[in-house]
């Protein structure tokens, strides 16, 4: 039972990882090299399955084909183009059928997973360049994403009151800005300088004159 348990579960790890791409650019590749491999000749430019991924710079609808010129750019391990601006070059797509250059725009993650079939010249503005040329066997347009724009985030705890929550929950909060006040002087600690008391002048006393306490029975010479 327990042979038979770890069996499944080793089919299931082999299946998840076997599924790793979407099923559009899930074909087996025969070369991993880069478009700047191809440029210098470092590899094969014809008969080889590669899987590149990037943006989209440029959209032809012809008669009946499509060409897209991509700037190639490292994939995850699903297949997406990183967020980066490390290129190894362009690489032209080459597609049975149309493609609405309104949905497949320009900065749209692409990835193709095709045959290499030889090389284009052709003209990135003036600058005369040499596009490695994939054979689309399978392709997939990325869906776009939607930035959100946060300010910060703290967790609480769930309670016991707050049963219907997850364990942690982000709280978003926009961020409280104090304007510092112009600070008033304390009159404790640095007191004004206090004017000199001055008394009022006082009114003059008016002179009493001294009595003569001489005895009576004295006589003035």
């Amino acid at each position: 039972m327990f042979r038979s348990f770890g069996l499944l579960l080793l089919l299931m790890l082999v299946s998840a990882c076997g599924s790793r791409y979407p099923a559009q650019i899930g074909q087996a590749v025969s070369s991993e090299a880069s478009v700047s491999d191809i440029q210098q000749g470092l590899a094969t430019d014809k008969g080889v399955t590669v899987r590149w991924g990037g943006v989209i710079a440029n959209i032809n609808n012809q008669e009946k084909q499509t060409w897209l010129e991509v700037v190639q750019l490292p994939i995850k391990s699903n297949g997406k183009p990183r967020d980066t601006d490390v290129s190894s070059g362009r690489f032209l797509v080459k597609i049975e059928g149309f493609l609405d250059p309104a949905i497949y725009a320009k900065g749209r993650e692409f990835t193709v997973v095709g045959i290499l079939s030889g090389m284009s010249d052709g003209k990135i503005g003036e600058f005369e360049y040499k596009f490695p040329v994939v054979a689309a066997q399978g392709y997939h347009l990325w869906p776009q994403t939607r930035e959100l724009d946060y300010y910060n985030a703290y967790f609480i705890p769930v309670t016991y009151w707050r049963p219907y929550l997850p364990y942690y929950y982000p709280i978003h909060y926009r961020p409280r800005i104090i304007r510092p006040r112009a600070v008033q002087p304390n009159p404790t600690v640095n007191p004004p300088p206090r004017a000199p008391r001055t008394s009022p002048p006082r009114p003059p006393q008016p002179t009493r004159k001294m009595e003569d306490r001489r005895p009576s029975n004295v006589e003035l010479k």
